[in-house]
């Protein structure tokens, strides 16, 4: 019998997940993944990855490298082994990891406990690590710093060396038409001359090796024996010197053995929720609820291990009075998959995982799922199908307790049809007793009639579109499906004589009650499902004008704002010209000193404060003119004048309204050849494009509309790359950007920000 993750495939769930990980400690979580025990834990584990997705959708990626497990690294030091510097580099890297979480997490703008709390656990090892990189370079060799007897060493090293060279510069040029190459060469730690095979005996010293041609014999000449082996005790007292200072770290290492363990389990802690963010946001999952009312209701569940883009959205409902499911309809026509999925689904819930459903998912605590489903044949347990059936219901009928899940694929098949039958409704009224949740698959009418009978029972169908011949794979709740074995049969491809056969012998049989009866609750269930399609299409668009509306009023409003505010600063500007004026007729006023004087200082103060301020435009407008808004900064064309308000279509269709003194004449915009500056006319906004566009706050609809007059913008300027602010909140910005930029053809590409770039709060734009 297979386990219920080898039936689900929870292990390719597993194997998805762990490609997100940077740690060994994250990936043997994984391999351990499974449900838990007790409620309060799963509540804990989901309340931690519902604050990872959204730090990462706020803030982008936690800063995660590659972390080795250290206990074995530790050990090997326990045991006596001295560490090697890639041993002690990882090391260090861990404790720099932990520095660059916590300072990371400390920069967060919100309380997340969950996180805090993992966070606040790691331990500050910053000594250890400046110790470890005073001594070990990034190269994974040691400083001649490291001690004062390496660099001693060393130093006579380079001396040594230097003698060497010289020497054997010397020789070689004493030498040279004995050599076969003029590269001076080591052998053994030894510098040797590479003398021609032939004149090997022309050279006094000590042959060290032969060429693979045997052309060359590598010897060492007599005169720098004594050099060499110097610098060979040299060599040996550097490696000696290498040891002990390793040993010394190894030592000090060992001696924060809890410390650093501990961080290490941290790290991957911290990684394998970050992986587990990384897949939910991958599949577009969502965290389900955990209940305390015996229910089960996910809407829109897909199975995550199919195609997301083709796979088709079910509801799955279980209730303390509907807590067992009979499922019923064609072959092939998706129960099995339906089955799957809900098992799945609860298994990932149950382990700690976001699910691909919709939000507001809410699943009670399961402590075991059964499955049967697939093949059950055993050959090495000398089982038919029937048996190894079976065989799954003895261990699941005697393990199974209360609010357990139970899933069965074509309960009672493989034996007699009557007798499969029967034993198909005891073991569903055995189930029902014990108090569990279960969906089983089945073809027996009885069953289905059973459902429509008994309480605590619930039919469910897969939808079969008999006009093309083929499955839907949605699933309707409440009501039997037939089988539509002769339809599949003939979707598929049997001989036509074999289908028409089968036909006849089926109308002569006559079609029974329970047969009609199911066809008739079909035929209901698809008349309701097709008025139900129709009316959330009519929603779905009522809801999009509603949106087209309010979002034609804000911009409206805003419009009239900036509309005000000019028209306010306007008024400013000319009250503070006319004080002026006052003011300076006053001054003339005091120091006149005729009558005459003084009567025409009068007059014309007096004719100041009776004028009004002009705000009307010189021009005169008509119908059909091409004018720009002022203070609006908007182009269009005036379709309508009725006394001082005119109404103008601006060059992206949207119909505005506007004051006829607030229009002035403007040039049309002309169009390039062979390079339209969209598909579509723009608004276009006189001034600066700049090179981002911020919609943080704005509705979708007015975020589109803003996105859209900026990229025209930055067409028309002929820029290569800019950015699109959206924020990362919900991520309905984003993804309403993307999809509006995905049908754009003349967007070459586009990409979340990386870092220094805003990360997944900005999404990078490259226009062809």
């Amino acid at each position: 019998m297979k386990t219920t993750s080898e039936a689900l495939e929870f292990g390719r769930i597993q194997a998805a997940i762990k490609q997100y990980t940077h740690s060994e400690v994250a990936k043997d979580y994984i391999e351990h993944l499974a449900m838990f025990s007790h409620r309060e834990e799963l509540q804990d584990a989901l309340a931690t990855l519902k604050e990872m997705i959204e730090t990462m959708v706020r803030f982008s990626s936690w800063p995660l490298n590659s972390s080795f497990d250290l206990f074995p690294i530790i050990t090997n030091g326990k045991k006596g082994g001295i560490l090697t510097p890639l041993d002690i580099d990882h090391v260090a890297t861990d404790i720099g990891q932990c520095n660059d979480i916590k300072r990371f997490f400390g920069k967060l703008d919100r309380d997340y406990p969950f996180l805090k709390e993992i966070v606040a656990d790691f331990f500050d090892l910053t000594p250890l690590q400046k110790e470890i990189h005073r001594v070990i370079a990034p190269n994974l060799t040691i400083y001649d710093e490291a001690s004062a007897a390496l660099k001693s060493i060393r130093q006579r090293m380079r001396r040594q060396e230097q003698k060497i060279n010289e020497k054997v510069n010397r020789l070689a040029g004493l030498y040279s038409s004995f050599l076969s190459d003029n590269l001076l060469t080591i052998r053994d730690g030894h510098y040797v001359l590479p003398v021609k095979t032939s004149e090997k005996n022309k050279v006094n010293g000590i042959i060290h090796d032969i060429s693979d041609s045997g052309q060359t014999t590598f010897i060492e000449p007599n005169e720098i024996v004594v050099l060499n082996n110097e610098m060979v005790a040299l060599k040996n007292n550097e490696l000696e010197e290498i040891r002990r200072i390793l040993r010394a770290l190894t030592m000090l290492i060992i001696s924060e053995e809890d410390h650093l363990l501990a961080n290490n389990k941290l790290i991957g802690l911290i990684d394998f929720y970050s992986a587990k963010a990384k897949y939910a946001l991958e599949i577009n999952a969502t965290i389900a609820d955990v209940n305390t009312q015996s229910t089960i209701k996910i809407k829109s569940a897909r199975h995550p291990l199919l195609d997301q883009n083709k796979v088709v959205a079910n509801d799955f409902s279980f209730t303390m009075e509907e807590r067992i499911v009979i499922i019923s309809g064609p072959n092939a026509g998706g129960k099995t998959v339906a089955l799957k999925t809900v098992g799945l689904l609860i298994l990932m819930h149950h382990a700690g995982l976001a699910i691909p459903a919709d939000e507001g998912a809410n699943i009670c605590f399961i402590k075991n799922i059964y499955v049967d489903i697939g093949d059950s044949q055993s050959i090495s347990d000398n089982l038919s199908t029937f048996s190894g059936h079976i065989a799954n219901l003895v261990s699941i009928t005697s393990e199974a307790k209360s609010n357990d899940l139970i899933l069965i694929d074509e309960l009672g098949t493989g034996t007699d049809p009557d007798e499969g039958a029967a034993l198909a409704e005891a073991v569903v009224k055995f189930l029902l007793e014990k108090n569990v949740f279960a969906m089983i698959s089945s073809h027996y009418s009885g069953l289905k009639i059973m459902a429509i009978n008994t309480e605590g029972l619930i039919n469910a169908s897969m939808i079969f579109d008999e006009h093309k011949l083929e499955p839907t794979y949605r699933m309707s709740l409440g009501v039997p499906g037939s089988s539509y074995g002769v339809m599949v049969a003939k979707r598929l491809g049997l001989n036509t004589r074999i289908i028409d056969t089968a036909k006849f012998i089926l109308n002569n049989q006559g079609t029974s009650d329970i047969a009609l009866t199911i066809q008739n609750l079909e035929q209901s269930s698809r008349d309701v499902l097709q008025k139900q399609t129709i009316l959330d299409k009519k929603l779905k668009d009522i809801g999009l004008i509603e949106q087209q509306i309010e979002s034609e009023k804000e911009e409206l409003n805003r419009r009239k704002k900036n509309f005000l505010e000019d028209v306010n600063d306007e008024k400013a500007m000319l009250i503070d010209e006319a004080l002026k004026k006052a003011n300076a007729i006053l001054a003339t006023l005091e120091g006149a000193k005729k009558p005459h004087e003084v009567i025409a200082a009068k007059k014309e103060l007096t004719d100041l404060l009776d004028a009004e301020p002009d705000f009307k435009s010189k021009d005169i407008i008509h119908e059909n003119d091409f004018v720009l808004v002022t203070g609006l900064g908007i182009l269009g064309r005036v379709t309508r004048i009725q006394g001082n308000h005119a109404r103008i279509r601006a060059i992206n269709g949207l119909s505005i309204s506007a004051a006829v003194d607030k229009l002035v004449h403007a040039e049309v915009p002309k169009k390039k050849k062979n390079n339209p500056v969209t598909n579509h006319d723009s608004v276009i906004v006189q001034g600066k494009v700049g090179l981002e566009c911020n919609v943080i706050g704005f509705h979708v609809d007015e975020a589109l509309a803003e996105v859209s007059r900026f990229l025209d913008g930055c067409r028309v300027k002929h820029y290569k790359e800019v950015r699109i602010i959206h924020g990362d909140g919900s991520g309905a910005l984003r993804r309403a950007v993307h999809e509006y930029l995905k049908n754009q053809s003349w967007i070459k590409e586009f990409r979340l920000g990386g870092p220094g770039e805003g990360g997944l709060g900005a999404t990078m734009v490259t226009l062809k």
